[in-house]
């Protein structure tokens, strides 16, 4: 087999051009040119097989298909090298044997011909390679320079029907190779913004990927400074010559005087013309030379304008490119706020369904009279966001007569929901259709109840006294809103006369419920003595203490001896009335509801009396509302009630239920002494000698001893709950020992601090579950 050194001897020189040949050898790599000659040592892995000589810069570049090297050649004999790279390199680097630069290509974009964009050009200078300073390229055959005109393009509006999106910008020195933000600076038609170069200026390329509408180019406009103020003006460099290459053609474009010296151009812009448009997919603007300013060149517009600019009727324009779909909806609904409302109209007359359609927008912004009948109708079908326009504009006064003709209780649901809003935020309703509306459309009620402006609802109250129960909201939703609209409601009211129907006195009575004000408490005291029926007399009583009656009258309450009145009384009671003896009695009361009511509501008052009503309650687990009322002792009488409850809780007899929860409690309130005895219970429980069906049978009462020893978050328990999630209880008790296990205690960090989530259930896994365990502190 041949080696790599006898192939380079047998290998002949590479041939590199302008009478240099270049031979590797034993000894080296060996150069010669004519009668010079130079041998160097060869940089590592070095086999070119294609070679560049460019004499008059004194470089070498030597090439293979995986790497590539660049030396500098001074005769006689020193050859240095210079650089070196790979075609693998994020960005590699290439050499120009005419000007004797390397460069590399810019990642954003390619010129229009789909050529790279060389950026970061340099030369071989004394200090090494420097930055190469920026030649304009020479005009190509057909190119031509003409001068910029002072103003905007003649015969155009001062902006474009269509909006050019923001150009690729490729600075000629870009070391990182970043993608800067979009240059919107340049396209927002505000002078006062500025885009600013990284660099100097010159070399600088924009670059446009041209949308339909914008590719029969006529003008370009610039304005070419920093236009914040006349100081940003100076100080930035300024535009002065740019070259624009679009479709095949390319025009110099020279500014023929600093703009610094004419008056007007920090606001006032230049443009360039073309006789017969630049029809092309790539626009792009490369900057030659610049005026100079201490700052980097800034530019404020660039604005591309098109031959519908330039058209005797542009608006007819765009409305043939909707109707024969060559202009997509996208591309036109930016233009649509420069056509005139006359126009606007015209075009809606149209058969053409996507025209309508996309147009619809544009009318539902425009608050103006003619637009009220198709805005109207574009309501019935228009999508949310054109919906919220039409509010905006169908709510102003020129609008109202044509939506009250409108407004039928019979109309389409769905079209009424829109229109009722309008109708409603535009001034007072008319309250008789409003009730018809309400009771043919039941579900537009909610609709009425939150769009009724405030002001209107104090007359609406009044017109529907008559018929006032028929609207709960009015109680529920609108009493709260204002003084009036509350004096309103007792007005009505109070003038209502009762009648025997069962369903209206209820709801009277509910209705008086939510006002509540005391000057109807006349006539709920006389539905409360002369009604027999029971759901009336409960309904007025609870009514009543809603009215705050007088302490003699509460007293009179607390005395009755049903106990469904005491019912009502005790979920009713004022918060702001004493807790009278005859209720504090009720606490002792034979029936249960009543009992529980009265020793609940003597807890959520906290009431002196109540650990007294409790005791005899806490005494006996086996009572009903043991449970429920050991619950509100965390809160209330506790402290009274703690030496009753120890006690209990030393009984050996109490059920591990009743136990646990007494400990749950202790734990809650951070007593110590309880936690010993709870181990003592859950070994006993856990006992090995306990048989599965044991624990099986008894999950409730051996989970909740877990859970009560966990309580106490004591550190020398974790290995009590080791020890039996080590062993092979029924899997309830494995699931209750990891929620503990891998619970925070406290503030103090889980027992076992690497656990997996509970959703993968690692219980049920013994591999999971022995890793699971290995994790838990010792």
């Amino acid at each position: 087999m041949l080696t790599l050194l006898s192939l380079m001897l047998l290998s002949a020189p590479l041939d590199c051009g302008a009478n240099l040949t270049l031979d590797v050898t034993p000894a080296g790599v060996s150069i010669r040119s004519g009668a010079r000659a130079a041998t160097f040592p060869a940089p590592a892995g070095f086999s070119p097989v294609r070679c560049t000589w460019a004499p008059a810069h004194g470089l070498l570049h030597a090439a293979s298909d995986t790497a590539q090297w660049l030396f500098r050649v001074q005769w006689p004999a020193t050859v240095t090298l210079a650089r070196t790279g790979t075609p693998q390199d994020a960005h590699p680097w290439f050499f120009l044997p005419a000007t004797g630069e390397i460069h590399q290509e810019s990642p954003l974009a390619n010129h229009c011909d789909d050529r790279p964009v060389a950026v970061n050009r340099q030369r071989w200078g004394k200090a090494g390679w420097e930055p190469s300073p920026h030649r304009p390229a020479p005009l190509s055959a057909g190119a031509v320079s003409v001068p910029a005109v002072k103003g905007p393009p003649p015969q155009a509006k001062r902006r474009p029907w269509f909006a050019a999106p923001p150009p690729v910008v490729i600075e000629p020195q870009d070391p990182g190779f970043e993608e800067r933000p979009a240059p919107v600076r340049l396209i927002d038609h505000n002078a006062t913004s500025a885009w600013t170069a990284e660099s100097p200026g010159p070399g600088v390329t924009f670059l446009w990927s041209l949308p339909t509408t914008l590719r029969r180019i006529r003008a370009i406009s610039v304005l070419p400074g920093n236009g914040q103020d006349e100081a940003a003006f100076a100080r930035h460099a300024r535009l002065r010559t740019f070259t624009v290459t679009a479709g095949g053609r390319t025009v110099r474009v020279d500014l023929p005087m600093d703009p610094l010296q004419v008056p007007g151009s920090l606001r006032i812009p230049w443009h360039v013309s073309f006789d017969t448009a630049l029809e092309a997919r790539c626009l792009e603007i490369t900057v030659e030379r610049v005026w100079p300013g201490a700052e980097p060149l800034a530019i404020s517009e660039l604005t591309i304008f098109t031959e519908l600019d330039f058209s005797a009727d542009p608006i007819g324009g765009i409305f043939a490119g909707i109707a024969d779909r060559s202009l997509m909806p996208a591309q036109v609904r930016p233009a649509l706020p420069g056509i005139p409302d006359a126009r606007l109209l015209a075009a809606w007359d149209t058969p053409d369904v996507e025209t309508r359609k996309l147009i619809a927008g544009e009318i539902a912004r425009r608050p103006v009279a003619a637009f009220v009948p198709v805005q109207l109708e574009i309501l019935a079908w228009a999508d949310p966001q054109t919906v919220a326009l039409l509010g905006k504009s169908l709510s102003l006064p020129h609008a109202r007569e044509a939506i009250v003709a409108r407004m039928r209780p019979d109309s389409d649901p769905a079209y009424l929901a829109r229109l009722l809003p309008l109708w409603l935020s535009g001034g007072a309703p008319d309250p008789t259709m409003l009730l018809e509306i309400m009771r043919l459309q039941p579900t537009l009620t909610t609709l009425v109840r939150d769009q009724v402006r405030e002001p209107d609802r104090e007359a609406l109250i009044a017109a529907w006294c008559p018929r006032l129960l028929d609207t709960p909201f009015v109680f529920s939703h609108w009493i709260g809103k204002g003084g009036k609209v509350r004096d309103a409601a007792v007005a009505c009211l109070s003038r209502w006369q009762p009648k025997k129907d069962l369903r209206m006195r209820l709801l009277f009575l509910q209705a008086v419920a939510k006002v509540p004000d005391p000057r109807l408490a006349d006539p709920v005291k006389r539905l409360l003595r002369s009604e027999h029926r029971p759901a009336v007399k409960l309904q007025a009583l609870g009514t009543l203490l809603h009215l705050m009656p007088a302490p003699e009258t509460l007293a009179r309450l607390a005395r009755t001896p049903r106990p469904d009145a005491q019912l009502v009384l005790l979920a009713q009671w004022p918060a702001k009335a004493p807790l009278l003896p005859e209720l504090v009695a009720l606490a002792k009361s034979p029936w249960t509801p009543v009992k529980r009511a009265a020793l609940f509501l003597l807890s959520d008052r906290c009431a002196p009396a109540f650990a007294d009503m409790a005791r005899p309650v806490l005494a006996d687990p086996a009572d009903d509302l043991w449970y429920p009322l050991l619950e509100r002792v965390k809160t209330c009488g506790y402290a009274s009630l703690r030496p009753d409850l120890l006690k209990l809780f030393a009984d050996p007899k109490l059920a591990d239920e009743a136990f646990s929860t007494l400990a749950q409690l202790f734990a809650a309130k951070k007593e110590k002494n309880p936690a010993g005895a709870v181990a003592v219970r859950v070994k006993k429980f856990f006992s090995p000698k306990a048989s599965r069906a044991f624990l099986e049978e008894h999950l409730t009462a051996g989970t909740w001893l877990l859970r009560a020893l966990a309580a106490f978050e004591r550190p020398a328990d974790s290995h009590v709950f080791l020890e039996l999630a080590r062993r092979p209880l029924p899997e309830p008790y494995l699931e209750t020992l990891f929620s503990i296990l891998s619970a925070s205690q406290g503030t103090a960090a889980p027992r076992c601090p690497r656990a997996p989530s509970a959703a993968s259930r690692p219980w049920r896994n013994p591999a999971a579950w022995t890793l699971f365990l290995k994790s838990c502190q010792k």
